[in-house]
C-alpha cells in the first residue's frame, strides 16, 4: 500500500509542475515532437533509399556478376575465359551495343540502339518472348540474318516475325519480339544503359559494328548468371574475375554487394538515429520536470 500510495504522490507532483510551468511544458513538448516527427522522416527516407537499391540490384539480377571495360578492350577471348571458368556453375554472356543506328521498314524509320550479343544473352537477362522466337545457338554459328525486336521498337515500326528490317543498309528477318522488359537500372553503378523495349538484338557478329581487339571481336560487356543462390560465391566470383581477366581497369558490378552494403549502412543509421531519440526524449522530459 505505501508503494501505491508514493505512487500516487509522485504522478501529483509530477503533474503539479507541469501546471505550474505551462510554458516551458509546452515548449519542452513541442520539442520532442518535432524530434520524433524529423525522426520519423529520416526513416522514411531511408527506408526509401533501401528498397530504391534493392530494386535496383533485383532490375540487375542479385544472381549476376557484370563486367565492362569502358575502352573497348574486352573481346571474345575474355569471354571464352570466363565461360571456361565459370563452367556449369552459370550461364556467361557477352555483348556490344550501337546506341544509334537509323531502323526502316516501309515509310516508318526510327533510331535506335542495336545490341549484338550470343544466345545466352536471353538467359543472363531472362528476357521473355511475346512472340515468336529469340536467338538460336545455329544463328550465331552461320552468322544468320536475323533480329529480335523490343517491344516499343516492334509497335512503332510495325515489326513482327516474318517482316524484315533494314539496319542502315543492312537487311534483317525479324524472327522474335521479346516481352516489356523497360530499362536496365545502372544508376551509380557505371554500367551502360539499356532500354531493351527500345532495341533491337542481332547474332554477335552480325553487322561487325564492335571492331576487333588482338584478333578478337571487341566486346562491351560480360554477363554472369549463377545457377547457386550462395551469397559467398557471387562474392567471391565478383571479387576473382579481375584477377582472372587480367586486367585492373574493369567495372565489375554485383548486385548483391549493393544489397548487403547499404543494408549495413542501414542498420547503423538506425541505431545511431534510437541512440539520439532517447537522448532526445531523456532530455525533454528532464527539461519539464526542472
Amino acid at each position: 500500500m505505501k508503494a501505491i500510495e508514493g505512487l500516487r504522490w509522485d504522478i501529483h507532483d509530477a503533474f503539479s509542475v507541469i501546471v505550474r510551468r505551462r510554458f516551458q511544458t509546452l515548449i519542452s513538448v513541442i520539442g520532442i515532437a518535432v524530434g520524433v516527427m524529423a525522426l520519423i522522416l529520416l526513416f522514411a527516407v531511408y527506408d526509401g533509399a533501401l528498397q530504391g537499391v534493392k530494386a535496383q540490384a533485383s532490375d540487375m539480377g542479385v544472381d549476376t556478376v557484370r563486367i565492362e571495360q569502358r575502352d573497348g578492350l574486352l573481346n571474345e577471348l575474355d569471354l571464352i575465359r570466363v565461360r571456361e571458368w565459370i563452367g556449369n556453375r552459370g550461364v556467361v554472356s557477352g555483348w556490344s551495343m550501337t546506341p544509334m543506328i537509323r531502323l526502316s521498314r516501309k515509310a516508318r524509320e526510327i533510331e535506335a540502339a542495336v545490341i549484338a550479343a550470343d544466345h545466352n544473352w536471353q538467359l543472363t537477362e531472362r528476357l521473355e518472348i511475346a512472340r515468336g522466337r529469340y536467338l538460336l545457338p545455329v544463328d550465331q554459328q552461320q552468322q544468320a540474318m536475323v533480329a529480335v525486336a523490343g517491344s516499343v521498337l516492334a509497335s512503332r515500326l510495325g515489326l513482327r516475325p516474318g517482316v524484315r528490317v533494314n539496319i542502315g543498309n543492312v537487311v534483317v528477318d525479324v524472327v522474335g519480339v521479346m516481352a516489356e522488359r523497360g530499362e536496365l537500372s545502372n544508376t551509380g553503378t557505371s554500367l551502360a544503359a539499356i532500354n531493351y523495349d527500345r532495341a533491337l538484338i542481332v547474332p554477335s557478329g552480325v553487322l561487325e559494328q564492335a571492331g576487333y581487339h588482338g584478333g578478337y571481336r571487341q566486346l562491351q560487356g560480360i554477363v554472369i548468371r549463377l545457377g547457386s543462390d550462395s551469397h559467398s560465391q557471387i562474392m567471391s566470383i565478383g571479387a576473382q574475375v579481375s584477377q582472372l581477366l587480367k586486367r585492373r581497369d574493369l567495372t565489375v558490378v554485383v548486385p548483391y554487394s549493393m544489397i548487403r552494403h547499404i543494408s549495413e549502412r542501414y542498420f547503423k543509421y538506425r541505431v545511431g538515429m534510437a541512440l539520439v531519440a532517447a537522448i532526445a526524449l531523456l532530455l525533454g522530459g528532464i527539461g519539464i520536470m526542472n
